[in-house]
């Protein structure tokens, strides 16, 4: 299994891709809608799929155990590291005081890697 944890739905605010970092972006005729996280926003969760603009089916990963997608080209993932969204929504080692998403529970040094981890919201 992918996603072991609590999986929420949501409409897509603009193209979403799967694995990357989701925030929630208000409510438009009362739904509740999420897009891809970007540098500095405080993530709902890690999309389990890819959706469309649109999309009324989005699901959203909000705890548990995951994948992420990576970008450890730069400064390289390690187990226990908590990663943040870059300004794509991939997870990229968080520093100091940033909002996290995920405790890595390996490493990667590539860009583009899946990795498995945690869900989490809280700060670095």
């Amino acid at each position: 299994m992918e996603f072991n944890g609590s999986i929420i739905t949501r409409t897509a605010d603009g193209a979403v891709t799967k694995y990357r970092a989701v925030k929630e972006t208000g409510t438009a005729n009362g739904t509740a809608e999420a897009a891809q996280s970007g540098a500095g926003n405080r993530s709902l969760g890690i999309a389990v799929e890819s959706r469309a603009t649109g999309a009324a089916d989005l699901p959203v990963a909000i705890n548990g155990q995951g994948l992420m997608e990576v970008d450890g080209s730069g400064t390289p993932v390690a187990a226990n590291d908590i990663l943040k969204a870059n300004a794509s929504g991939i997870g990229v080692v968080a520093s100091s005081g940033d909002e996290g998403i995920f405790l890595a529970a390996e490493p990667s040094s590539a860009a583009g890697d899946v990795i498995r981890g945690t869900i989490v919201c809280r700060k670095a």
